[in-house]
């Protein structure tokens, strides 16, 4: 355990109900502190972004960065594990497994379906999340199927060209980078706005209700809790799931029209 969080005594820092919960947090989740902005745990774990931050300031720090950087440097060294590369296969295979069973083979089929009906497919993320919007939108064009990947920022700007015969594939694990896009959504019509999907890894995602379609994808916890790995992890994986479940869908349609 980290030694800040040890040393963390609520009675001498005379913490509220509300800090006391956010301890609590910590306590359980350290990752979550060294890993996520004050904004992404208040989402996932339902709690105020003030008592977080209140909460680094009474400990002594000017604020959750400063907190979060401290946390950072007093972690523990990691040991030295040799670790062969069955150790690896035995990860993956688990990560599939778990995907596998979190989404049905016939949500899959449907998305492939929408895809490749669609006039255009679009793909954005922001983080480590563009990192799969990228890669889906580049095995999509391979398949043949007009794709666009949209930078940061640039999906509000492209809605001038979309419309409702477009595809919008958006990745985004916890938090509400997207919301300069759903705020100028709210105010489209409907033959202008796309098929939003929406790839996640939380049920409490702040767009989850804003969405034409939301995948909810397991987290490193739901896996193995003894394994910590990003969200992104899963999303590449469900992406190369994804197109090959497009791949043969594709493979279906031509045979069909032969």
């Amino acid at each position: 355990m980290n030694t800040i969080i040890d040393n963390i005594d609520p009675k001498q820092y005379h913490l509220t109900t509300k800090e006391l919960e956010v301890l609590e947090i910590l306590k359980n989740d350290p990752y979550a502190f060294k890993s996520s902005t004050a904004t992404e745990i208040a989402i996932k774990y339902n709690i105020s972004q003030s008592a977080i931050s209140r909460f680094c300031q009474k400990l002594g720090y000017s604020g959750f960065s400063d907190f979060r950087l401290s946390l950072i440097f007093n972690s523990p060294p990691v040991e030295n594990t040799i670790i062969d590369n069955k150790y690896y296969a035995n990860l993956f295979n688990t990560i599939c497994n778990s995907l596998s069973s979190s989404i049905p083979n016939e949500t899959l089929d449907e998305i492939a379906r929408i895809m490749l009906n669609a006039r255009n497919c679009y793909f954005s993320g922001y983080g480590a999340s563009n990192i799969s919007a990228l890669s889906l939108s580049f095995l999509s064009m391979v398949q043949g199927i007009r794709s666009y990947h949209l930078p940061a920022s640039t999906e509000v700007e492209t809605l001038h060209i979309m419309n409702n015969e477009d595809v919008l594939i958006l990745f985004s694990a916890i938090n509400s980078s997207h919301k300069d896009l759903f705020s100028m959504l709210e105010d489209f019509p409907h033959g202008k706005r796309p098929y939003i999907i929406l790839i996640a890894n939380t049920p409490r995602h702040p767009f989850a209700k804003k969405v034409d379609k939301m995948i909810l994808l397991p987290n490193s916890k739901d896996i193995d809790p003894t394994i910590i790995f990003t969200p992104s992890i899963l999303q590449i994986v469900f992406s190369f799931f994804l197109i090959t479940k497009l791949s043969l869908e594709k493979s279906n349609m031509l045979k069909a029209n032969q």
